[in-house]
C-alpha cells in the first residue's frame, strides 16, 4: 500500500512540474539552440552526428524547433495554455496515475480484508 501510494504522489509531482516547466520556458521539447534555459540532452544520433563534425574540424549542425508563442500574460489566460502546450503528456501521465490509482485501490481491499 506505501507503494502505491509513493507511486500517486510521484505522479501528482510530475504533472505539477510540467506545468511549472511550461510556465517557465514555454515549452516541453528542448530548442536545439545553446542559448536557452532548457537542459541540453542529444540523442545517441545527435551524437554521433556531433562528433563526425568535430573530428572534421567543424560545427555540427543541429535542427532547430520553432520557438513558440509567448504565453499570454493573463495569469488564468496563461494556466490555460501551459495545459494546453502539456495536453499530450498530461494524458499520458493521467493514464499512469489511473493505473496506480487502482494499484492503491486494491491494496486498501486487500487490508479491508484482512
Amino acid at each position: 500500500m506505501a507503494y502505491a501510494l509513493l507511486e500517486l504522489e510521484r505522479v501528482r509531482r510530475t504533472k505539477l512540474s510540467l506545468i511549472e516547466r511550461i510556465l517557465s520556458v514555454g515549452r516541453l521539447r528542448r530548442s536545439y539552440v545553446l542559448t536557452q534555459i532548457d537542459p541540453i540532452i542529444f540523442t545517441r544520433r545527435e551524437m554521433e552526428q556531433i562528433d563526425r563534425a568535430m573530428s572534421r574540424n567543424r560545427m555540427p549542425r543541429l535542427r532547430r524547433v520553432k520557438a513558440p508563442a509567448p504565453l499570454p500574460e493573463d495569469h488564468p489566460t496563461r494556466i490555460a495554455e501551459a495545459f494546453r502546450r502539456g495536453l499530450p503528456e498530461l494524458m499520458a501521465i493521467d493514464r499512469y496515475e489511473r493505473d496506480a490509482s487502482g494499484r492503491f485501490d486494491r491494496a486498501l481491499r486487500e487490508i479491508a480484508k484482512r
